[in-house]
């Protein structure tokens, strides 16, 4: 009886592992995690073991499947979220596609951060990150850096919204804000993005509506803010970097009538602002939307 007691706590222990989600486990630095498991949280309580972590592997599937986590209001969902905390991660051949289900507006952004956030973010082979109904990209809102390097390549896709939203929110950038409810009565700022390397191609979204018989488009830069936000910064020191923004946004910079600090230091830049807002009327290629 005393050799089979062993044996059955060593049983029960590996079905109760079995059975908990792929983040809550100790990861090990050797090994890739792809992201099909399911999603990644990284906080506090697990950030060291994340550290330093590659996500590779695709996920293509509608916004309220379990491939994404809900972790803020505002039905605010994401595959990566990094939860106030500092983290090193790498992307590779990394596929992210978030499709709006019938009647649902839940909002996903591939990678989010949140609370602070800080992600050095390191690229290798095509990576894409496609969000849906107003979610970024990459989520880099007020308080949060965005730092992204390497030799890989990023195509990174703001979500579109729905033209059943009432608010005037203007779609996500591809790398930067989402639609938050932003206003020129109540201005949500933006965070702060820095590209030292890397591909990068990201395309901002946008909101379609019509006024009086008139159909406008709104929307978010390639990389920075999203319609009505204002401040953050972009600063890109080298990679070869293409942006172009959603209705009345800058390819690079600020949302519809929104605006960012952008530096440009190196790298190879090509930047083209979104036109489409009351018949045609853009942004800046570079600086403020409309």
């Amino acid at each position: 009886m005393k050799t089979r007691k062993p044996l059955s706590i060593l049983l029960t222990l590996a079905l109760v592992l079995g059975l908990l989600p792929w983040s809550v486990l100790p990861a090990r630095a050797d090994a890739p995690y792809d992201i099909s498991r399911g999603p990644v949280i990284i906080n506090s309580g697990n950030v060291s073991a994340w550290n330093g972590r590659t996500v590779t592997g695709s996920v293509n599937a509608i916004a309220t499947a379990g491939a994404f986590s809900t972790v803020t209001a505002d039905n605010q969902r994401g595959a990566i979220i990094v939860d106030g905390v500092s983290v090193s991660l790498t992307i590779r051949d990394l596929s992210v596609v978030a499709a709006v289900s019938e009647g649902n507006l839940a909002k996903v952004s591939p990678i989010l951060l949140r609370n602070g956030a800080r992600l050095d973010l390191t690229l290798e082979g095509a990576n894409t990150l496609t969000a849906c109904s107003g979610g970024a990209g990459i989520r880099v809102p007020a308080g949060c850096l965005l730092t992204v390097d390497g030799s890989g390549s990023l195509n990174a896709t703001g979500g579109d919204d729905g033209v059943s939203k009432h608010e005037q929110r203007g779609g996500g950038a591809g790398i930067g804000t989402d639609d938050t409810a932003s206003s020129n009565d109540n201005r949500v700022e933006n965070g702060t993005i820095v590209i030292n390397g890397g591909t990068i191609t990201a395309r901002g979204g946008s909101q379609t509506k019509t006024i009086s018989g008139v159909t406008l488009s709104l929307g978010s830069a390639g990389i920075g803010g999203s319609a009505n936000t204002v401040g953050g910064s972009v600063t890109i020191n080298g990679g070869a970097v293409t942006a172009t923004g959603g209705g009345g946004a800058a390819g690079i910079g600020g949302g519809f009538e929104g605006s960012a600090a952008v530096t440009i230091t190196g790298g190879a830049v090509t930047a083209t602002a979104g036109g489409g807002y009351s018949g045609g009327d853009m942004g800046a290629a570079i600086g403020c939307g409309y």
